[in-house]
């Protein structure tokens, strides 16, 4: 839209009067018209719509957006925002928009995206749905079925305040059963539970597992909302960090300790993962993690023991005690199943 259109003084009156509404016609537009309104705005305008939007359209309507715009826009943006939308974004948009943005903004940024090793804001995901503590209900449940109709929806939204703080959980059901012209806020669910980003991956896991929950907000020092973290993805990320475990320790300690380490590493995950695995299965209906016997683990060694014999003959090839490593594990798994 032309600097000079004589509409964007009524476009801005629109945004100013009702924002809700205003956001609501922007998010159902095709993302090259919204951007081109969302420009056309003050800076100071556009971010204050920015912070009503959902993360990934608001990342999707700036990564091709004029460097002028995006300097003044994410000046103004609080530090932890900017970095959610960055995390939305893919390298090389990001690399291209922290060009346009100030020293010691970036530096902000830049500590915010740079989560711990191991740590749940490594493997988080952006892609949730929140809302302003001031939204009705009525407006809300208009733009789920707008996104509804964009990707598949969710289960449960998130409620903040004007500095993106967690303030509440809105669940579907009490949306639909609440009056239509209420706040978010009378209805969200305060007593919620959520995971500080730099929490460890294990610890997260279990405490997923204890409450059998299958998602969790992710939260900074702050409160501030910075994506959620899925059960299957915290199992996936356990499960990740285990076979590069296996790898480091087969290539660097002895054969005795060695499966002395795989084991342990083995029955970390157990304990972290299985909790997990097991609520959300129960949570979305599949089928019930199996515990064989005694009898059908006995029936499943001996089924293994060709390929077993395999490996001991191409590994033994090698040069490697591959008999005595086969042994070591079996006596482990014998004296800690």
């Amino acid at each position: 839209m032309p600097n000079q259109s004589p509409f964007i003084p009524i476009v801005q009156n629109f945004f100013e009067h009702d924002m809700a509404a205003a956001v609501q016609s922007l998010e159902s537009m095709i993302e090259k018209d919204a951007a081109a309104v969302l420009e056309s705005l003050p800076p100071s305008l556009a971010v204050r719509i920015i912070k009503h939007l959902q993360i990934s359209f608001a990342a999707a309507l700036l990564k091709d957006s004029e460097d002028i715009f995006l300097r003044e826009t994410l000046s103004l943006l609080e530090p932890h925002f900017a970095a959610s939308i960055l995390m939305h974004l893919p390298q090389d948009v990001r690399e291209r928009i922290t060009e346009h943005i100030s020293g010691e903004l970036k530096r902000q940024i830049r500590e915010v995206l740079e989560y711990p090793e191991g740590s749940v804001g490594r493997i988080m995901t952006t892609d949730f749905l929140k809302f302003h503590k001031d939204v009705s209900v009525e407006e809300a449940t208009q733009e789920i079925r707008l996104l509804a109709k964009k990707r598949f929806p969710q289960s449960y939204a998130y409620v903040v305040d004007g500095d993106n703080c967690l303030i509440g959980v809105l669940n579907m059901r009490d949306l639909l059963l609440a009056s239509p012209d209420i706040s978010l806020e009378s209805i969200a669910r305060k007593d919620l539970f959520s995971l500080h980003c730099f929490i460890d991956k294990q610890e997260a896991a279990n405490e997923l597992a204890k409450r059998k929950f299958f998602a969790a907000p992710v939260v900074d020092s702050e409160n501030h909302i910075l994506g959620i973290i899925k059960a299957e993805r915290l199992i996936q990320g356990i499960q990740e960090d285990m076979t590069k475990d296996i790898q480091k320790i087969f290539g660097e300690y002895s054969t005795v300790e060695a499966t002395k380490r795989y084991a342990a590493a083995h029955m970390a995950m157990e304990n972290g993962a299985k909790g997990a695995i097991m609520g959300y299965d129960k949570k979305v209906g599949n089928s019930p993690m199996v515990v064989l016997s005694e009898a059908e683990r006995d029936n499943w060694k001996e089924a293994a023991k060709g390929v077993w014999d395999e490996w001991v003959a191409e590994t033994a090839a090698k040069g490697l005690p591959a008999k005595a490593m086969l042994d070591e594990a079996l006596n482990l798994v014998k004296n800690y199943k």
